[in-house]
């Protein structure tokens, strides 16, 4: 029996001590609670800021939202996260948009109310827009439209178009082709030889023949031989997947870059080698054999511009001054 009431002392003894040391803990953080509410007026709690421009998020480590009062003095923690592909340029501040810092995660010290802006640079970021286009500037001759006729998107495959034809249709061959008797040889524009037709002499299209020029108006125009050849040879060529399609993204001098999707070419009704070719139409006539015109052609690994029977149907990729 004493046993027992001696440890039932023990045991509430233990239970008051106890519950004594978590009241004077909870006491203390109540009174640390509130000499902090005290001392963080607005004179001390500085509102950082963060926004970004491009593709990917910016946000403050520890904090939900992308505001945060912060009590002046602390460290503070902003971190970029560029999108997948793209790049991060750099922290921004003040109305200058003057640049603080390039590192991705940026530690500093609150002292006032600041916004940041975190920027990233998209592979396929655009230059401006003509006439409604948008356009890519790769640092060439020319401006490079972000995507084919006839289609919204840069990955969209877009429209195919028989050389000197503006519009699709649904049969792609001599038999439909517009410039034509029918026939194979029986050209009746853009001709050098008699055996193969009408003489005219042409060999660059028109611009009431060029679908680009047609479609878009302005300065847009169906590229030369010369201006593949110099995206070609001046650009580097990296094989990619953009939302499930297959291209090239082309990168030029500058770092900019366009996205050509294989979209393969139509013969007679059939589209062929989509996802593994691109055919895209230059505004040249083949001289030597003018029943053909010049294309650029790709497959991964490979590009260069090559004659093509002018009544299929191919890619068109606009370009501007």
């Amino acid at each position: 029996m004493l046993n027992k009431i001696l440890f039932r002392i023990f045991v509430e003894n233990n239970i008051t001590n106890f519950m004594k040391k978590q009241f004077s803990l909870l006491l203390g953080l109540l009174m640390a609670f509130s000499t902090l509410f005290v001392s963080c007026n607005e004179e001390n709690i500085c509102k950082i800021t963060v926004m970004s421009e491009g593709d990917g998020v910016a946000s403050i480590s520890g904090h939900i939202g992308t505001s945060a009062n912060v009590l002046k003095g602390n460290f503070v923690e902003i971190v970029a996260t560029p999108a997948d592909g793209c790049t991060f340029l750099g922290w921004y501040v003040g109305d200058l948009g003057i640049l603080v810092s390039e590192e991705e995660r940026f530690v500093f010290t609150a002292s006032e109310d600041l916004t940041f802006v975190a920027r990233f640079k998209g592979l396929f970021d655009t230059s401006g827009a003509i006439n409604g286009h948008h356009y890519v500037d790769l640092g060439l001759s020319v401006k490079w439209a972000t995507c084919n006729v006839g289609a919204s998107n840069l990955e969209d495959y877009g429209g195919y178009y028989a050389w000197g034809e503006t519009e699709e249709k649904e049969n792609y061959a001599w038999s439909t082709y517009k410039w034509s008797t029918g026939v194979f040889n029986s050209i009746t524009k853009y001709n050098h030889y008699f055996m193969s037709g009408v003489v005219d002499n042409k060999d660059v299209l028109d611009s009431e023949d060029d679908v680009a020029h047609v479609k878009w108006g302005g300065g847009w125009r169906t590229p030369t031989y010369a201006e593949f050849t110099e995206l070609c040879n001046l650009c580097t060529w990296q094989w990619v997947t953009v939302k499930g399609i297959n291209g090239y993204r082309v990168t030029g001098p500058n770092g900019n870059s366009i996205f050509l999707p294989a979209a393969g070419c139509c013969s007679e009704s059939v589209v062929e080698l989509r996802g593994n070719n691109g055919y895209y139409m230059t505004n040249l006539n083949d001289k030597g054999a003018c029943n053909y015109s010049y294309a650029l052609r790709f497959i991964n690994g490979s590009y260069s511009n090559i004659s093509f029977d002018r009544s299929q149907g191919h890619s068109v990729r606009p370009v501007c001054e």
